[in-house]
């Protein structure tokens, strides 16, 4: 007897593909920008993330809020990477041909 079934992968949930694509690139492009700012422009840890804190609360209120606003700049990263994760997700059903899924 022949087994003629066929085992088709299952493609991930767009839930799932958010979540894990939104921490892949959160969580590397940290590492990255926590190791090359501090190294590349001799500023500290602190003050890498008071960057993305600045675009809401302005250059100064960014550096005067300390720890609290440099965990702003980390949760907008976050926000950042969850919203890329987001679009490719949604290009990838519209248009898959052009994001490289067959």
């Amino acid at each position: 007897m022949e087994d003629t079934s066929t085992v088709t992968p299952m493609r991930p949930r767009a839930f799932e593909t958010i979540i894990f694509g939104g921490l892949a690139i959160g969580v590397l492009d940290f590492m990255d920008a926590s190791t090359f700012f501090p190294l590349y422009y001799g500023i500290t840890f602190q003050q890498v993330w008071w960057g993305p804190a600045s675009g809401i609360l302005g250059r100064e209120a960014a550096r005067a809020g300390g720890w609290n606003t440099a965990l702003l700049g980390i949760l907008m990263h976050f926000c950042v990477a969850f919203s890329i994760a987001i679009v490719y997700t949604c290009a990838v059903g519209s248009y898959p041909l052009c994001c490289g899924i067959r």
